[in-house]
């Protein structure tokens, strides 16, 4: 969880590493948000502490930092931030804290990589702490953190199709795969074309098997939308 403004300073001395193992969802800062200069490109981190993926060693970042998602990575605020490749359209991107083993610089870096990003050379430890998306036109879709949610600020069409069976919905390509949950605030359009469809209903329901509770029984011909939040 993200206890920002209520979390303990970061000790300043060795923590044992069995402390660090109980602290390891612990996050202090680290809220990412779109950057107001590029937005399109650009994500600022604030401050904070994290424990990093092996459970030893706190990733301290003492000042706030800007990185760009369209340019390789290199070390520094206002510098690149992509660890292999270029940016590319409608692609899910972790937002990776990083530190190098000698010198102690902590940085971070972008990765189309949930579990193993690209490391530059001597960056030995990392921790995620956040997750972007691109749209069709390769610009940062825009969101807002709140705690460790990750909220998209306009909807999406997910699927667009005719048809009288059920469809699978893909939301995996908006979600990153290490979300432990997801909220769904959703709408269904939908048009019965005759009087022998008229009868029905639409609905949405998960891959878990539960159901989004709503439908909406529609005349002849009308177009309508129905909506549910969960």
């Amino acid at each position: 969880m993200n206890y920002v403004g209520v979390e303990p300073a970061l000790p300043v001395v060795p923590v044992a590493g069995d402390v660090l193992q109980a602290l390891r969802t612990h996050v202090s800062g680290l809220r990412t948000s779109v950057n107001a200069t590029d937005p399109s490109n650009d994500i600022d981190i604030a401050p904070g502490h994290i424990v990093d993926t092996s459970h030893t060693t706190w990733l301290t970042l003492h000042a706030a930092l800007t990185k760009r998602l369209d340019a390789p990575w290199a070390v520094g605020t206002d510098q690149g931030g992509l660890d292999q490749g270029v940016k590319t359209i409608d692609t899910l991107y972790a937002v990776w804290l990083i530190r190098r083993g000698d010198t102690g610089v902590v940085d971070a870096i972008f990765s189309t990589s949930y579990f193993s990003p690209a490391m530059p050379a001597g960056y030995t430890r990392r921790a995620l702490i956040g997750s972007v998306r691109t749209d069709a036109s390769g610009d940062i879709i825009q969101f807002f953190q709140h705690g460790d949610w990750f909220y998209y600020r306009s909807y999406f069409i997910l699927i667009s199709v005719t048809s009288s069976s059920p469809v699978p919905v893909p939301y995996q390509g908006y979600v990153p795969p290490v979300a432990g949950a997801m909220k769904m605030p959703s709408r269904l359009d939908y048009t019965y074309p005759n009087s022998i469809n008229s009868g029905g209903h639409g609905y949405l329901q998960l891959e878990s098997g539960i159901h989004f509770a709503f439908y909406n029984h529609l005349s002849t011909g009308n177009t309508q939308a129905a909506y549910h939040s969960s």
